[in-house]
């Protein structure tokens, strides 16, 4: 049956390019689901800043300051992401995906520290997959909520001067 013909399916396998010839975009097991991340800046030992997005069939959906956005095909990496893989196939599709999270993430309320296109990523993989974004892509995020006022001086070092926090974004939470 179907549930079989998923086993042994990769988890997670690192892929060069996207959309990747002769791959599925859709198998027995559902929408092909890829996340795309792209390394921002690094901080050693500290934290990395990284912009994700998530494709579903080849095509990339991404939360920006106008909200959730679809593109035909992989572009807001602006080239090739630094990491890409398949995550996963998910029976909910990419309109399913715009339509459940389209209410969290509206536009207007975009912050780069507090409700990101990580946080968009990582809800985006729970609700496809029941999986949630590594923890290592939100590094940066963390550091400025987690370590109080050092971390939030070091977030602020490394965001631009005129950054101020979005007032609609700040009891967003991935976690609700």
């Amino acid at each position: 049956g179907a549930a079989s013909s998923c086993e042994g399916m990769p988890t997670c396998i690192r892929v060069e390019g996207i959309p990747v010839e002769g791959v599925a975009k859709q198998s027995k097991c559902g929408n092909r689901v890829e996340l795309a991340a792209t390394a921002i800046f690094k901080v050693p030992a500290i934290a990395a800043a990284y912009h994700t997005s998530v494709l579903v069939c080849g095509e990339e959906y991404v939360y920006t300051p106008s909200g959730i956005r679809h593109h035909k095909k992989l572009q807001s990496h602006l080239g090739v992401p630094t990491e890409c893989g398949l995550v996963g196939y998910s029976k909910r599709s990419g309109i399913e995906l715009v339509n459940a999270l389209g209410p969290h993430f509206k536009p207007g309320t975009y912050d780069c520290v507090l409700k990101n296109c990580n946080a968009f990523s990582d809800m985006a993989l729970f609700f496809l997959l029941g999986l949630r974004l590594r923890k290592r892509f939100t590094d940066l995020e963390q550091v400025g909520r987690q370590a109080g006022a050092a971390g939030a001086l070091l977030t602020r070092a490394l965001l631009p001067r005129n950054y101020v926090p979005n007032p609609r974004a700040k009891d967003f939470t991935c976690e609700e």
